[in-house]
């Protein structure tokens, strides 16, 4: 009995003893040398973590984790591009802090544990607010943006034990849980943008077929699939003649939000489009989507054919122009059949004279507006052609025993300035006024002629033009 005693006794006593040893290990363990071990180590680890760099980080590992290696390529060679593009978009959005406060040690020194907290977007709540995108680039934006709203936060106790001069993790387990986004797949990208495109529409046009337009508007409709992305598209316009030879007029680049039942491109000019075929086309992820549509106008109008006509109402838009022609009370758009309309139509013929204005259309008229169009009459600039009418004007006048001052410059009608030419005719101590307006187009000029007793009357039949 008293044997046994004493075994007790010595056992107790060698345990206290290693007990103090232990305490005295623990003073030594958190040493400014391992905290420094321990601290450096951490520190390292979620770095490498963090940059996924697997053959830096093995050497702080107690022992290699192929499940963790396989976890930081994050399917690269196996799963699509597209999946492997989201996971690492994920893990862009990790960072870390040491809790250097959580230092700790145990086994007598030998083992120390810190806290490191990791934080990472919350992917899955991310995805379940909105789990379709157009692309990765637009992905990547928007978990950013997601990543300063919804965290995950992982609280990891860090276990180290020391080697070779080193603090090397143990719980490498820890790890791989961070890393569990590596199989995620809850992500759903668009297809090319011209495989949810359906019905098309050329606005206001009969069947695609613009009469003598200044812009072209498509319309085109989206399928319930595709309405779920925004779209950012780049577009061009091509244009064949009618001789032939198409070429690309215009390039832009457009946009609609996630929602948009329809896409619309508008193309439009500061005249009339020239007759011909025009091509829209949508450019998306290097697929194209075309759609045609006509202008006709110039040609068919301005031919052999008649240009005359008459508006029953008290408004015309000059053909291939801005130009809008707006009659106040009092004042008429002339037919022929009248003397002063078969006077006109007569003297400059009927394929280019346009319209007619007055207030009386008898013979004993000597006031009116009315317009010409003709391919270029023979001249090649605006200068030309507005100098070719006023000596021709002032030629005749001047015949019939007149006298003739003239002024030029520019007039602004609408938004835009017009050059013009004004005679002032003096014969037997009668005076008329005679103002000639230029609108240029693409395929020819406008000329307005208005005919005034006074510069008063000159001024409203002027007031006309919008």
């Amino acid at each position: 009995m008293d044997y046994l005693k004493k075994i007790t006794c010595t056992l107790l006593c060698t345990i206290y003893a290693v007990g103090i040893l232990g305490l005295t290990g623990c003073q030594d363990a958190a040493s400014a040398e391992k905290k420094r071990m321990v601290l450096d180590s951490a520190a390292n680890v979620s770095e490498l973590v963090k940059s996924r760099d697997y053959n830096s980080l093995s050497a702080y590992l107690f022992e290699d984790n192929e499940n963790l290696k396989k976890a930081f390529k994050l399917g690269e060679g196996i799963d699509d591009e597209k999946t492997v593009a989201v996971r690492r978009a994920i893990s862009y959005t990790l960072r870390y802090e040491i809790k250097e406060e959580t230092l700790d040690y145990s086994f007598f020194g030998q083992v120390g544990t810190v806290n490191v907290e990791f934080k990472l977007v919350d992917y899955e709540k991310f995805a379940n607010a909105n789990n379709s995108y157009r692309d990765v680039e637009y992905l990547e934006k928007k978990i950013s943006e997601y990543n300063s709203k919804q965290i995950m936060i992982y609280t990891m106790p860090m276990r180290f034990v020391f080697r070779d001069g080193k603090a090397v993790l143990e719980n490498t387990e820890l790890l791989e849980q961070l890393y569990s986004f590596s199989t995620f797949d809850g992500i759903v990208f668009a297809e090319n943008l011209t495989k949810y495109l359906g019905k098309y529409t050329f606005v206001d046009s009969q069947d695609g077929v613009y009469d003598n337009p200044d812009s072209l508007t498509l319309e085109i409709e989206l399928n319930e699939e595709g309405q779920k992305y925004d779209w950012k598209y780049d577009y061009e316009v091509a244009y064949t003649g009618t001789v032939g030879g198409e070429k690309v007029i215009f390039t832009g680049t457009d946009e609609t939000i996630r929602g948009s039942e329809k896409i619309l491109i508008r193309y439009s000019s500061n005249q009339s489009l020239e007759d011909g075929t025009y091509r829209i086309s949508i450019l998306y992820g290097g697929e194209k989507a075309d759609y045609e549509c006509k202008a006709e106008g110039i040609v068919k109008r301005y031919s052999d054919a008649d240009a005359f006509v008459c508006p029953s109402g008290d408004t015309l838009k000059l053909s291939l122009s801005k130009i809008t022609v707006k009659l106040p009370e009092g004042y008429f758009f002339v037919d022929e059949g009248t003397p002063l309309g078969d006077k006109i139509i007569e003297t400059f013929g009927r394929s280019i004279v346009e319209f007619i204005v007055s207030d009386d259309d008898s013979e004993k008229s000597q006031e009116y507006l009315f317009s010409v169009y003709a391919a270029d009459y023979n001249q090649t600039t605006e200068d030309q052609v507005i100098d070719y009418f006023a000596n021709t004007r002032k030629a005749i006048f001047k015949n019939s025993g007149a006298s003739i001052t003239s002024k030029k410059g520019k007039i602004k009608i609408g938004k835009k300035k017009y050059k013009y030419s004004d005679l002032w005719i003096e014969k037997d101590g009668n005076k008329e006024f005679l103002r000639l307006i230029l609108s240029s187009t693409k395929t020819g000029y406008h000329l307005i002629m208005i005919m005034a007793k006074s510069e008063k009357s000159l001024k409203k039949y002027t007031s006309m033009l919008h």
